[in-house]
């Protein structure tokens, strides 16, 4: 199925090589897969959404190959809310902004989506649902400081990993003033090595 919105309540739709039939004024959208693999196609109007008041439902029907894609539309002020489940190929989508959309669906494999947001937000769950993610050309933000800590350090161990001749070095030094550290090689080496002569000297004194 395609639907080929020229504004948020009108424009075609047209299932496989049947008829194109017209319409306007729809105020919700309710497409069954049923079986077999299925597809639901909604090309949205330029800088707005397909949105009927009462919302876009979709039951894939849980079969390998039931997807959804959403192409075009949205642009600045639009911010978008991907909410998982209750079951796997389950969830929400909810738009917010110039122009309000609501779309449920069940049973889907693959979601492709092009809508231009300023802002999107996915609510994953426990069970692993959302297993991958594409990001492209977004900003994405943890609300959860453990989390965050959690993907710092595995971030930060899967780059020690691949960068085994790296070390850290901390220098801690006391009292207060403006220092002078000068580092330079002891040891002649083909990678580089933690081999490092510092030279501390204070302000009028020769480097011993």
């Amino acid at each position: 199925m395609v639907v080929n919105a020229t504004a948020t309540d009108a424009g075609t739709m047209q299932l496989d090589s049947g008829p194109v039939i017209g319409f306007s004024g729809m105020r919700k959208f309710h497409f069954d897969g049923d079986g077999g693999a299925d597809t639901l196609t909604i090309n949205n109007p330029a800088g707005s959404l397909f949105a009927p008041v009462d919302g876009i439902a979709y039951s894939g029907g849980g079969q390998s190959g039931d997807s959804l894609v959403l192409a075009g539309g949205g642009g600045a002020g639009f911010n978008e809310r991907y909410a998982v489940g209750p079951g796997v190929g389950d969830g929400t989508i909810t738009f917010t902004g110039p122009v309000g959309a609501t779309i449920t669906f069940t049973g889907l494999s693959p979601i492709t989506d092009t809508v231009t947001v300023d802002t999107l937000t996915v609510d994953a769950t426990d069970s692993g649902d959302v297993r991958s993610f594409d990001l492209f050309d977004l900003e994405l933000t943890l609300l959860d400081d453990g989390i965050k800590r959690d993907l710092d350090f595995y971030l930060k161990t899967q780059l020690a990993s691949k960068k085994k001749d790296a070390r850290t070095f901390t220098l801690f030094a006391q009292g207060t003033g403006k220092r002078t550290l000068r580092l330079s090689y002891v040891l002649e080496a083909p990678v580089w090595k933690a081999t490092y002569r510092i030279l501390l000297g204070e302000e009028g004194a020769a480097p011993s």
